[in-house]
């Protein structure tokens, strides 16, 4: 496999005032035609998300959604209603056919234990198309 390195200062980054993020790849205004995709993998974000701000729900078509807390609390819910709240040193791994929401938990009693008023996970999309292709 080619070895590639991208410097993290070289990628996207848009700045939502709730959501502060960070795109290796091609992604919403971000568009890099030398970074579309690596392999399968599709999407690597880093996000910061503000307290009680997050998506709504909605598909990822094709894709399977990975989601990394680092700091704070996430609650993922799902078109199959499914809830839970995903920590640091969770990996959370959703289905190609799952339309999913995610918000920042919005606790006092959860920032003053972590230490951070923002949540802050990194996403993985992997192409399902590609996952099932014979290699």
């Amino acid at each position: 496999m080619k070895t590639v390195v991208d410097k993290a200062n070289t990628r996207g980054y848009a700045n939502h005032g709730w959501l502060k993020t960070h795109h290796t790849f091609s992604f919403a205004n971000y568009y890099n035609p030398k970074r579309v995709h690596f392999g399968m993998l599709r999407v690597l974000n880093d996000d910061s998300v503000a307290p009680g701000e997050g998506f709504d729900t909605h598909p990822h078509k094709n894709m399977e959604v990975i989601s990394i807390p680092l700091k704070g609390y996430l609650r993922h819910g799902d078109s199959i209603r499914n809830s839970e709240v995903i920590t640091p040193g969770d990996v959370q791994v959703r289905g190609f056919s799952i339309a999913s929401s995610m918000i920042a938990v919005k606790s006092s009693w959860i920032s003053s234990r972590s230490g951070c008023s923002r949540v802050r996970r990194i996403q993985h999309l992997i192409i399902r198309a590609m996952i099932s292709a014979p290699f």
